[in-house]
Parts: C-alpha cells; sequence; structure tokens
C-alpha cells in the first residue's frame, strides 16, 4: 500500500483520506473517507464536518489509516467498522458472514406483513407458534423477527458453519435476545424431524457466471453464502423438496431469490406440491417468495 500522509487536522485528514480512495475506485470516496475518519473517532459522520479546527490523537490516526488501507483493498465497508444496520437493528459482521442487505429486509418485512393478513392455522390471530430460519448467517433475519415479533414463539436458526453461528449468538447477546436456538446443519440436516408454522431463508442463489461479475467487495464474503451452484438455484432445488416435511398445515416458507429467478423458484416449488405468490422491492424487482401448502388461498390463486 502506497504512503499515506495524514495530517493530524480532521479536514486535511478527510482530503487525503477521500483521495486515497478515489484512486482505487471507490465509489463516493469522500462519503466513504468520512464515515472511516467518523469511525476513527467514535463520533457521529457529522462530527467530520462541524469540526474544522479539530485533530486527530496519534491513537485516531493510525485507526483511519488501516481502515482507509482495508477499504481500499476493496474490503467492504461493514467488514471494516465490524458492524451493519439491519431493521433498525445494529449487528456484528465479519469475513465469516454475508453482509445483511436492504433486499433482505424485504423478506422480513413480507413475513411481518403476513402474520396480520394470513388466517391459517399457523398464524391464526397473527400469531405463529414456531419458526425457522435456515441459512441463519449472522442471524440477522431470525433476530429481527424475534425483536419486532414479540408475540411469535419458538424461533431456531440453521447455519452449517460453526463461525456464523459463533457470530449470531454474539448479536443474540448483544441485542438481548435469549429465545433463539441456534442449531448447526446443512439445510435441513439441523432440523431433524421438526416442524414448524413459518420457515424464512436467504440462501446462496448467485449463478457461477454472476458470481463471476460480482464487484471486489462481494467476493470478499464468504463463497459458501453466496455461490447457489452453476445456475444459482441448488439450494431452491433442496429447499423445496424438504420443505413440505418441516412445515405445520397451514404453515408458510419464504425465500428471499434474485430478481430473475422467481418463475425458476416457483416452478420447483410447484412441483413439489406447493402454491406461491411473489413479492416485490421497492425498485419493483421480484424478491420474495411466500409458498404454502393447503391454505385456504390456494382455491383463489387457482381460480377454483
Amino acid at each position: 500500500m502506497e504512503g499515506l500522509d495524514l495530517s493530524t487536522q480532521i479536514p486535511q485528514a478527510l482530503d487525503a483520506g477521500g483521495q486515497m480512495l478515489a484512486r482505487h475506485g471507490i465509489e463516493d470516496p469522500r462519503t466513504e473517507a468520512a464515515l472511516l475518519l467518523a469511525f476513527a473517532l467514535k463520533k457521529p459522520r457529522e462530527y467530520v464536518y462541524m469540526e474544522p479546527d479539530g485533530y486527530l490523537t496519534a491513537e485516531q490516526s493510525e485507526t483511519y489509516r488501516q481502515a482507509l488501507e482495508q477499504r481500499a483493498r476493496r474490503v467492504p465497508y461493514a467488514y471494516v467498522v465490524g458492524k451493519r444496520e439491519f431493521m433498525g437493528l445494529e449487528f456484528f459482521v465479519n469475513r465469516s458472514v454475508l453482509i445483511p442487505r436492504p433486499d433482505t429486509e424485504i423478506l422480513v418485512e413480507t413475513v411481518l406483513r403476513s402474520r396480520c393478513e394470513d388466517q391459517g392455522s399457523g398464524f391464526e390471530g397473527g400469531t405463529a407458534q414456531s419458526l425457522l430460519d435456515l441459512c441463519t448467517g449472522s442471524g440477522a433475519v431470525a433476530l429481527a423477527l424475534a425483536v419486532h415479533w414479540p408475540e411469535l414463539g419458538l424461533i431456531m436458526g440453521t447455519d452449517i458453519s460453526d463461525e456464523a453461528l459463533g457470530v449470531a449468538r454474539f448479536n443474540a447477546e448483544r441485542l438481548g435476545v435469549s429465545r433463539v436456538v441456534w442449531e448447526k446443519g446443512d439445510l435441513w440436516d439441523a432440523v431433524g424431524e421438526r416442524v414448524f408454522d413459518c420457515i424464512t431463508v436467504n440462501p446462496p442463489y448467485i449463478s457461477t457466471e454472476d458470481y463471476g461479475l460480482c464487484a471486489p467487495e462481494v467476493r470478499c464474503e464468504p463463497r459458501l453464502a453466496l455461490w447457489g451452484g452453476v445456475d444459482g438455484l441448488d439450494y431452491y432445488r433442496r429447499i423445496a423438496a424438504g420443505a413440505g416435511q418441516h412445515l405445520k398445515a397451514g404453515g408458510k416458507i419464504y425465500m428471499e431469490i434474485a430478481w430473475n429467478q422467481a418463475d425458476s423458484v416457483r416452478g420447483l416449488l410447484e412441483r413439489a406440491g406447493f402454491v406461491s405468490e411473489v413479492f416485490r422491492d421497492l425498485a419493483g424487482r421480484d424478491r420474495v417468495v411466500a409458498a404454502w401448502v393447503g391454505h385456504p388461498k390456494m382455491a383463489e390463486i387457482q381460480g377454483v
């Protein structure tokens, strides 16, 4: 990494950091430099602009330097600062887990809306007795639902990675959530014969071709949490094949998908005996598939 001359004065340090990030192809480099400088100072970002006569200590300057150098190597900002906000909650993240994204908030929001709208046996009165979150990673989905849906009963989060489950447990402690059970296993292997009213999953769904086109920041994230096989559908095939054995009558499964996977995923579910519908994100792109067996809406959707 090139030598970086960081002044101890805040404005000059901000300028130098922005120029460095720009040279390494970072989009909106000055904003990211301001965020990293605020991280080093342990202050809100506004402080960086409101203290033109402010100074950095030697320790703060070194923290800022290290953060800039990581970001210049295209390490994602969330990994540099070790945190990411999701559904109004702060989650610890590291390279063992996928960084929670706004797209996945659509998954959580869809489940929360459905608890009030559905009248299936698992959601009677807006209350589900049990929820399973497959591929839990940082625990963002399971924990966000635990916080925003306090009436929810048993919650289980599963992942194949010990390291990811360690992050999920740490986030549960940080958020003061003690009612999530964490289990290790590959998809349904972690569940045994248990059944649930609601299942959520944000599986690896990037195809081989698309993975090769990903930004350097994305390729810093665990490949295990991103790559879904040659066509991106490997996990959906396995999820569709086993979901019926782990859903109670009237229960639902909610899956995040890539914008171009709705038809393929719905086809897999239909062949497994499910009825499904698609929910879009704020940009109008397909983002979540919800599916069920024996749901009261089935006759309506099938036109019976």
